[in-house]
């Protein structure tokens, strides 16, 4: 009998998996009117809404975030509320007000002329990516407490 009751927990548990996996369905390309309004207002404040190369809406199981694809390779990305959690850029300075001012003041007074290429952010600190391919990462109070080379 114990036998019989572990084999239905097994069953059950991979049928349980097998619907939690198809109901994440992954990426899938959206318009610009399916991002959060939050996230709307932040691509057009900072790039440009006639920029955008392409939406993308990623749908997981238990999260869902967005990915905003610029047609110079920047690229966006947003938690489900529309907050953004990663800004990368390509060849130019991600956008200034979006950095923590003791961050920025870090960034000018120790390594000068070297631009935030990338900024990612979670509850706990931020992860910056200079344009001389260094990062740093900071706590929320904006203390360094790591560089990567």
């Amino acid at each position: 009998m114990k036998k019989i009751v572990e084999k239905v927990i097994l069953v059950l548990l991979c049928v349980q998996v097998i619907c939690l996996t198809a109901c994440a369905k992954g990426d899938k390309i959206v318009t610009f009117a399916e991002l959060p309004a939050v996230a709307q207002t932040f691509v057009e404040t900072h790039f440009g809404k006639q920029n955008i190369s392409v939406v993308m809406k990623d749908t997981e199981i238990f999260d869902t975030s967005y990915d905003v694809i610029m047609k110079d390779g920047s690229k966006v990305e947003f938690d489900k509320k529309g907050e953004w959690t990663s800004v990368k850029c390509l060849n130019k300075a991600v956008p200034n007000v979006i950095v923590p001012q003791s961050i920025s003041e870090f960034v000018s007074q120790n390594y000068h002329g070297v631009l935030i290429t990338g900024i990612e952010k979670d509850k706990k600190e931020y992860e910056i990516r200079l344009s001389n391919r260094l990062e740093l990462t900071f706590n929320k109070q904006g203390a360094l407490i790591d560089v990567d080379d």
